[in-house]
């Protein structure tokens, strides 16, 4: 789902600042530090270099053309508590997105239809999105949206290199049109996205550092997407570790619409099957 593809990432994002919101748990992670690495004997790569090169590396814009939808399922943790539950995210070209995550009792929505997003958090019911959070989840949700990079962020910066888990990234710094700047790394070797920092919080949360690892071809897709998603701030960390990866399956619309009632809807039909 190139909306950012990494938008799973960015889901992981929004996982984190529901669980803030509806179940406070105890800080306990620090977040990463960053490492300048050192200077390459090598001419800086374009900014236009670094994301064609994460393109072909993650299957080629021909083979993202192809993929028109996206399920995913997995297993979630709050690291450091007794708190596993599940993910699923489904997702539709052009720009439909709905995120599903269950910790025991506890039910997480987070979606986009199109037009409008909303969410339903324990205790507080569905609720529309709205200001720089709307914004932030509309860039998220656009299915191709690494194949729109610089439409969606008109204003991109090379910062130079820095390390992620023990290996070189080029790093860039890319602001959008309305909202809050990101930083996205870049494996130097790989050319993959393996991290991606929020410049500003929401909701009175810290921005968090997402992180994107062990890549894995979808079946049938030609693409690889990140199995391992965590996302890090200073008070705790979520990992999703994504199991099934279904592409091109067929979603009725009507799982991203908003639900009249706090009884969500967006449940996946056992009946879903890739088009004909």
């Amino acid at each position: 789902m190139k909306r950012s593809l990494w938008g799973v990432v960015i889901f992981g994002l929004s996982v984190l600042l529901a669980l803030g919101a509806a179940c406070s748990p105890r800080a306990w992670a620090q977040a990463a530090g960053q490492t300048v690495a050192p200077a390459s004997a090598k001419p800086a790569p374009s900014i236009d270099e670094i994301i064609e090169r994460s393109i072909r590396a993650s299957g080629g814009r021909e083979a993202w053309k192809r993929l028109t939808s996206l399920r995913m399922r997995g297993q979630a943790e709050v690291t450091g508590m007794d708190l596993p539950g599940t993910v699923e995210i489904q997702a539709k070209a052009p720009n439909k997105v709905l995120q599903t995550i269950e910790f025991g009792q506890m039910v997480i929505r987070h979606a986009f239809d199109g037009q409008n997003g909303w969410q339903e958090l324990p205790g507080q019911g569905v609720t529309d999105m709205s200001g720089e959070e709307l914004g932030q989840f509309k860039r998220d949700a656009e299915f191709h949206g690494e194949l729109k990079f610089k439409e969606l962020y008109p204003q991109i910066t090379y910062l130079g290199e820095e390390e992620v888990n023990n290996r070189s990234a080029y790093v860039i710094r890319a602001v959008p049109a309305d909202g809050a700047a990101r930083k996205f790394y870049f494996d130097k070797e790989t050319g993959l996205r393996v991290r991606t920092d929020d410049e500003k919080g929401m909701g009175g949360n810290p921005p968090p550092q997402i992180y994107f690892e062990d890549y894995k071809d979808a079946p049938g897709a030609g693409v690889k997407f990140p199995s391992t998603v965590r996302v890090v701030t200073p008070q705790f960390t979520v990992v999703m570790r994504m199991e099934e990866f279904t592409p091109n399956v067929a979603i009725d619309d009507a799982v991203f619409v908003k639900p009249a009632t706090g009884n969500a809807a967006g449940a996946s039909s056992p009946n879903e099957k890739a088009p004909q």
